[in-house]
This record gives C-alpha cells, sequence and structure tokens, in this order.
C-alpha cells in the first residue's frame, strides 16, 4: 500500500524524514496536494502542503506478527512462558549469574537480562533495586471511522496508503493512521498523537479507563472531516492503548547504566512496533557482546538511556 508523510511545506520533520530516505539510498515522491488529490482521492490535502510518497510502506498485522515471532522463537529453543508476571530481578555482581523472580514464585537464572516491559519496566527496575528509566504512561486512543456510502473511493490496502500527517511543527498534534485492512476492524484507523491522559507508573488493567476519550475523538473527527473527504464523520470503534513515551519520544536501548548484566528496550512512544526485529536484533548483540547489527558509537549516543539526567 505504501506510506504518505505530508503536512506543511516548510515542516522540519517532512525535511528530516526526506533526508533520512537520502542518506539510505531509499527511493520516495515529492507530491503537491494535486498530486495527492489525484492519485490518492482518499486525501484532501491543505493548501501549502507537501506530501512524501515511500512505495515500499506497508501495514503490520500486529497478532500475526507476535504469533509468527513466539513461533519462530520456540523453534529457535526459547520458552515461551505467557501470562507470567514477572516481580523482581535478584541481581548479583557484574559478571555474575542473574535470577528473574515471578510472581508465582518460579525463576530462572542468566547471566545476561533483556528487559523489555513496556508501560510496567520501571516496576521491574525498581523493584530490582536500579534506577527508574525516565518514562511517561499515557492512555492513548485511536479511532476507526468508516467509508462514505456512495462516495466511490476505495479505502483498501490495495488502494490507500498508510499515513501519517506532520502537522505538529506549528501545533501540539500531529496524526497516523492505516487504511481499511482484511481481518482487521473495520473502517481506516485515525489517532490523534499524545493526547492520551497520564497513567500511574504500573498500569492496572483493572483499573484503567477503557471507555471512549470525547476530547480525542474529537479531535480525530476533525482531522477526519477535513482531510478525508471519503470518511464518515460517524465512528465505527475506538480502541484504547498504552503509550511508555521518552522524554524525546526515542527508545532506550543498551544496558542499564547501573548494571551492565541488564539490557532495556523502552520508551517506544507508540512507534516501536514496527522495529520489533530490529530492535531484537540491537538487544541481543548488547546481551551477547556481538556486533552483528549494533553500531555502539551511533547507538550509545542517540538511544542509551545516559542521555537522560538521572531521575
Amino acid at each position: 500500500c505504501g506510506s504518505l508523510d505530508f503536512g506543511p511545506s516548510d515542516s522540519e520533520s517532512l525535511a528530516s524524514l526526506m533526508a533520512t530516505y537520502d542518506a539510505l539510498g531509499e527511493v520516495y515522491e515529492l507530491l503537491s496536494p494535486d498530486d495527492v488529490a489525484a492519485r490518492f482521492p482518499q486525501f484532501k490535502l491543505r493548501p501549502g502542503d507537501c506530501a512524501v510518497y515511500q512505495a515500499a510502506g506497508s501495514v503490520v498485522y500486529a497478532s500475526l506478527a507476535v504469533a509468527t515471532l513466539y513461533a519462530a522463537a520456540e523453534a529457535d529453543g526459547a520458552a515461551v512462558c505467557e501470562h507470567t508476571r514477572v516481580g523482581k530481578i535478584e541481581l548479583g555482581e557484574q559478571g555474575a549469574v542473574h535470577q528473574v523472580v515471578a510472581d508465582d514464585g518460579r525463576a530462572w537464572r542468566a547471566r545476561k537480562i533483556v528487559v523489555t516491559g513496556g508501560g510496567w519496566t520501571n516496576t521491574v527496575l525498581k523493584a530490582s533495586g536500579l534506577r527508574k528509566l525516565p518514562l511517561a504512561m499515557s492512555n492513548e486512543q485511536t479511532t476507526y471511522f468508516a467509508p462514505r456510502p456512495g462516495s466511490g473511493i476505495d479505502h483498501s490496502a490495495a488502494a490507500m496508503p498508510t499515513f501519517i500527517g506532520h502537522y505538529f511543527d506549528d501545533t501540539p498534534r500531529g496524526f497516523y493512521g492505516i487504511p481499511a485492512v482484511r481481518g482487521g476492524v473495520s473502517g481506516v484507523k485515525v489517532a490523534v498523537m499524545n493526547e492520551g491522559e497520564a497513567l500511574s507508573e504500573r498500569p492496572d488493567p483493572a483499573t484503567r479507563d477503557f471507555g471512549i476519550n470525547r476530547r480525542m475523538l474529537g479531535l480525530a473527527r476533525e482531522f477526519a472531516d477535513e482531510l478525508f473527504p471519503g470518511l464518515n464523520a460517524s465512528v465505527v470503534t475506538a480502541i484504547r492503548c498504552i503509550y511508555s513515551n521518552s522524554p524525546d519520544f526515542d527508545f532506550i536501548l543498551g544496558e542499564h547504566v547501573e548494571h551492565s548484566d541488564v539490557v532495556v528496550g523502552a520508551g517506544f512512544s507508540g512507534h516501536g512496533f514496527k522495529f520489533g526485529p530490529a530492535i531484537g536484533q540491537v538487544l541481543a548483540d548488547y546481551a551477547l557482546g556481538t556486533d552483528e547489527v549494533l553500531d555502539r558509537e551511533v547507538h550509545s549516543g542517540k538511544f542509551s538511556a545516559a542521555r537522560f539526567s538521572p531521575t
């Protein structure tokens, strides 16, 4: 389906995206609002906007992707322990054998521990006597809109690209979404970035609000009404989800600053899933002391938790 990033022509984030594509040798197209309307009638850009289209963009089916990765890990000898909450890590000296302890009393011993606990990362680190990471949890929302009856516009992944609206240079809000996909939630996904209410350090599924946030719904509807002429303003459904945000919205990857035998992957800030296999390779390099994909100089500067002041 490809990917379409659009926003004001002077957008710093769009300029940064094109610079990244250029540095990697990726092919992309710079489109005007008229170009977009002719090629992708699902969108109606604002005057003065531009768009960057990259044909290799696609949709990842999350449940299928996770199940496939689980199966691949098990085929390589890993044990997947579902519905198991880790309470703490019992750490020895660096280089020693450490122990991961679950709430049900089971334990596993290893010389390297990789922590990728999402919204629960700091709960595990704190219980293990390690400094917490500067993570802020928020309760976000994704909204799905139905195509307008009789519009004649195809909103399927065969015709419509994934999209990101880069309107955060002059306002605090950008948005993103995906076309209607077979086997997924019916409708086109439109979600506003980082507008959810703050959550506690250990988000509790039993008490977290799963109801529709009307303010975020209104923001998503504004974007849908203005920029998607073939969508109906009525909502098919809205789904809440947890973001685990770092202060600069970049990932936190690498060894914990207080114990090099603990490797952390956190702060994915709502955009980490699509990088899952690559992040796994990076964390494996840290844990195994290898350099298969890891450029330590680059990663230690950009993604290390040491870039933030202690909390």
